[in-house]
């Protein structure tokens, strides 16, 4: 459609739509016999078309809701007759504008703004039955519809699905689900309406235009470009609601704010907060990193082939393919020895040097009986729960003061058994068969009363069946950890795959999700747990699990291994790596870092455009801007990432600043920040005080004429310790200058120009950042950094407003922004530009450039990290772009004995021949520049793909002249593929993850 125009494809039903399919068919230009018949145009008159839906009835019709010359909106229907159209129906016009338009299954559409519109067909006269009579169910009998309230406020219905008749699901802007009920009962040529109401189902995501789709069964689907995009079903209880039941994150929203929390990276964490999105909505995201490492310990060759493990107290069991048995010390792998039965089903020496026992005979504790089987299977668990399965297939349960016996099980064959503590009263316990498993949980305490169905109580136990489950794919191995917040995750390795299965525990059953961990090769996983610490291993690598706990999702972190036969926790940060004639034992770490991303987000109908952190407060501002101009102000809590207060404003907000130093504003109460308007008054002073915004005054700054300049950003740049309210700062726009705040009394604060420091800027199309160091204005040369959209970096001097340029070759292609990092040993520059090029450049005594590259995308943000500069990785920034994506720049510090010994300048250049792109400049109507190679950096990505590629030819004999010429190719990276395996492992990104 084109404002006036409605133009008509019609389909030809002559055409065979499995042509559509066949990969053979070759794309032609058809003017007749093909999918569609000649489109033709119907002219509308003066109007602009706005939507348009098919109808049912009338037969061959089109309603289509438009805006005409005086602004008001109306519909009208068209019939489409031998090639042109026809206005049948002219309907009234609407008060306010409707967001959707839905065709009926009996005819005639619904139309919703506030309030829910029915128009039936123009041969059918509408009512409303006599049981709605006292409703809030409006008739226009002169006009023929029907009309009814929503009740929704603040939202506009922006999608549609129409499931039958009487059910269509709608979802609003700021991403909730609705389901409208409409009973409709026609006699003769009256249309009679027997009920009508909107009831509201839950959540999904902020929606755009057509988001819903209709997947199969009860699968839907609920797309949005700026958030997370979910799959969901509906339940069928009496008072339905949504259930996601997998969500598909949008990682691809664009970053247009963030900051990396101090107190976190200054921990040695890693923690950003981002606004990411778009103006038809965002998300406040948490990014929190984990990192898992393997650090070798001792190793021990063995004189005989290893078939399996086990860790008993301080001692490991080696037993041997021949029947042999080798006893060694957990801590230094020398020989050992222990008092063990020589054939057992499991066994296990608890804390108190108690040994327990389980033969196929009868199970012991210090070798005496306890409890006779016979029993086939049978596992001993660290809280001393002994779980069994007898000859008749029934599970026994021993521990401490109780026991349980001759409870039935559905699986024909445990293959595994794996227990978790929920408390010291309560524990579950997970069977898994070749095809299927049960989950029970035990509790002795019986005053409570069972919410889960199928309950046993023997003696002083009360055992649950809470969950089962059945397969196509054979179950090889399998865990179950009961997290702190009250969740339970089931892992399952698969002959191809790893899942997981999240269940959250509800009065009526648990709510049950699903969530692909992880592909294997034609070797399934065995999964190893110790707690809440999860390994898998086969004959190729060993995994590390870990959950993230904002995602509540499994993520994997891979370490190449030859020949691995089994693998056990000694203890919970010691892990026994068995191969076939060697055992080694390997540190296992679980720091955070930004190796492994996952996230926690607020979502927003609003575009967040802004955010900066509150030190030492424990939460964050975010400016946010909605579609019709209105700004606000919102508190957030950094830790449970919750909306502690919201100001709202009709006045355009463009920056945001603290009013005191990080050093200061810990001991400040309340918390004191300014908000740059571009208004008459651009300042307005706010504080925070019991987690409230409360605006204090607006405030007009002397000694310039407000009315006719605007300004982008301001940045606090210093205060006086002796005089803590005498702050000063920064202003970029039309023109850079520093104000003053000369008074903080709440009744009367003055601020003023500072006329020394005012001068014009090159251009009206500023960055929004201004760069200096601290202290700054207390020194003689007072320099700053200005970005500037098209003339790129200024080098400006206060004090006698000179400015001098900071040369890029090549340049810049429209910067759009840059961070100063003065922790560092050379204090650097970095700048990024909209096609995705970044530039670093050390500014101790005078700028040289360090390293050039590029990303590919639009940068959109860059922030420095406070970090420790005393590791092998210095952090730097963290760099944003316009797709979602986050990137770490580090400084890399060698050993001494390393810069002796490695030629980066090689190795660097291997690397990037092997396929690389970030050593390109890119430049508009030009092809990319070629860039100096000592310029460009370390590419961990490139070392994460040499090393996983060098590990396969190692592992496969038949590589052998691969592996020579790889060698050959990559002489210098071979030589130094310890340093390169460090940097690797300290960015927690492993070959093949």
């Amino acid at each position: 459609m084109f404002d006036e125009v409605v133009t008509v494809f019609p389909f030809n039903s002559n055409y065979d739509r499995n042509e559509l399919l066949k990969q053979d068919s070759k794309r032609k230009r058809k003017t007749d016999d093909g999918l569609w018949n000649t489109p033709f145009s119907v002219k509308l008159g003066g109007i602009v078309v706005q939507s348009i839906i098919p109808l049912t009835k009338p037969d061959n019709s089109i309603a289509v809701l438009y805006r005409d010359i005086n602004s008001a909106y109306s519909m009208r229907y068209i019939e489409l007759k031998d090639r042109t159209g026809r206005i049948t129906t002219q309907l009234s016009e609407f008060e306010q504008i409707p967001t959707l338009i839905i065709p009926m299954e009996l005819g005639g559409h619904l139309a919703l703004d506030s309030n829910v519109y029915y128009f039936p067909p123009p041969e059918l006269k509408i009512a409303i039955s006599a049981t709605l009579s006292n409703s809030d169910i409006l008739i226009r009998e002169r006009m023929n519809y029907l009309m009814k309230p929503t009740g929704v406020d603040g939202e506009s219905f922006v999608s549609f699905i129409v499931l039958d008749s009487r059910r269509t699901l709608l979802a609003t802007t700021s991403g909730n689900l609705y389901m409208l009920f409409l009973e409709i009962e026609v006699s003769g040529l009256l249309l009679v309406v027997t009920s009508l109401k909107l009831i509201k189902l839950g959540r999904i995501t902020n929606g755009p235009p057509n988001g819903l789709h209709y997947i199969s069964g009860n699968k839907f689907f609920a797309s949005c470009q700026t958030c997370n995009s979910v799959v969901f079903s509906i339940s069928s209880d009496r008072d339905p609601y949504v259930y996601i039941e997998s969500t598909i994150e949008g990682t691809g929203s664009p970053i247009i704010d963030m900051f990396a929390d101090h107190a976190e990276w200054t921990d040695g964490d890693g923690v950003i907060y981002t606004c990411q999105g778009g103006v038809h909505g965002s998300e406040i995201r948490k990014y929190a990193g984990f990192s898992d490492t393997f650090e070798p310990l001792e190793e021990r060759h063995l004189g005989i082939e290893v078939l399996s493990s086990r860790v008993i107290g301080q001692h490991i069991v080696i037993k041997g393919r021949q029947e042999e048995q080798i006893v060694l010390d957990c801590e230094s792998l020398t020989e050992s020895s222990i008092g063990i039965p020589s054939e057992f089903i499991d066994y296990y020496q608890d804390e108190n040097k108690r040994n327990w026992c389980i033969t196929k005979d009868t199970i012991t504790m210090n070798e005496s009986s306890i409890q006779y089987g016979p029993y086939k299977f049978g596992k001993i668990f660290p809280n001393s729960v002994i779980v069994a399965i007898t000859e008749g297939n029934r599970l026994l349960i021993l521990g401490e003061g109780y026991r349980l016996i001759n409870l039935p099980i559905g699986i024909d064959a445990v293959s595994s058994v794996d227990s978790s503590m929920i408390s010291p009263t309560d524990f579950i316990v997970l069977l898994s068969g070749s095809k299927s498993i049960e989950l029970w949980r035990i509790s002795d305490n019986v005053k409570e009363d069972s919410i889960f169905e199928n309950t046993f109580v023997k003696t002083n136990l009360r055992v649950e069946l809470i969950f089962e489950d059945k397969f196509t794919e054979t179950v090889f191995s399998s865990a179950v950890v009961a997290h702190e917040d009250g969740t339970i995750s089931i892992i399952l390795s698969e002959y191809r795959k790893v899942n997981h299965i999240h269940l959250t525990m509800k009065r009526s059953k648990p709510d049950v999700a699903r969530h692909l961990i992880t592909e294997s090769s034609n070797n399934p996983y065995t999964i190893v747990k110790h707690g809440d610490e999860v390994i898998m291993f086969n004959l190729d690598d060993i995994v590390a699990l870990k959950r993230n706990i904002i995602s509540k999702q499994y993520y994997v972190v891979y370490r190449k291994m030859e020949g691995i036969v089994d693998a056990k926790f000694v203890r919970k940060d010691i892990i026994l790596v068995c191969s076939s004639n060697a055992i080694q034992l390997f540190k296992y770490n679980n720091q955070p870092s930004l190796g492994s991303l996952a996230y926690k987000s607020i979502e927003f109908k609003e575009m967040c455009f802004k955010c900066i952190q509150a030190p030492e407060a424990g939460y964050f501002i975010v400016l946010a801007r909605d579609l019709n101009g209105s700004n606000s102000i919102v508190v957030v809590d950094c830790l449970k990432m919750e909306i502690l207060s919201k100001y709202e404003t009709e006045l355009p907000i463009k920056d945001i600043c603290w009013m005191t130093s990080h050093d200061s504003i810990g001991r400040s109460t309340p918390y004191w920040f300014t908000v740059l308007f571009n208004s008459s008054k651009p300042l307005g002073i706010f504080k925070i005080e019991g987690n409230t915004i409360e605006l204090v005054q607006e405030v007009s700054i002397t000694g310039y004429n407000s009315d006719e300049l605007y300004f982008d950003s301001i940045n606090l740049v210093e205060y006086t310790s002796s005089v803590p309210w005498e702050l000063k700062f920064v202003l970029y726009g039309q023109i850079c200058m520093v104000i003053q705040l000369n008074e903080m009394n709440p009744q009367h604060m003055t601020w003023q120009a500072r006329c020394q420091s005012v001068y014009r800027t090159s251009t009206t199309y500023a960055v929004s950042t201004v760069l200096y160091e601290p202290g700054w204005l207390n020194r003689e040369e007072r320099d700053m950094y200005v970005g500037d959209l098209v003339n790129g970096v200024d080098k400006c001097n206060v004090a006698d407003t000179t400015i001098s340029p900071i040369v890029f070759e090549p340049k810049h292609q429209y910067l759009s922004s840059m961070a100063f990092n003065s922790l560092s040993r050379r204090k650097y520059l970095i700048s990024g530009d909209s096609l995705g090029n970044i530039a670093v450049t050390a500014t101790l005594n005078e700028e040289v450039p360090v390293c050039k590259f590029n990303l590919g995308d639009q940068i959109n943000a860059i922030r420095v990290i406070y970090d420790e500069f005393d590791k092998e990785f210095s952090r730097v920034v963290v760099i944003g772009t316009v797709s979602g994506a986050l990137y770490l720049l580090s400084e890399i510090v060698l050993d001494d004995h390393e810069h002796l010994r490695i030629n980066i300048k090689d190795i660097k250049k291997e690397l990037i021949e092997s396929g690389s792109y970030i050593n390109q400049w890119k430049v508009l109507g030009k092809d990319p520049e070629e860039l100096d190679e000592q310029l460009v950096p370390f590419d961990v990505r490139l070392v994460n793909k040499f090393l996983g590629k060098l590990t396969c030819l190692e592992n496969n004999p038949h590589e052998e002249q691969s592996l020579d010429e790889f060698d050959s190719k990559h002489r210098m990276s071979c030589i130094n593929k310890d340093v390169l395996q460090r940097i690797n492992h300290l960015y927690n990104l492993y070959p093949d993850s």
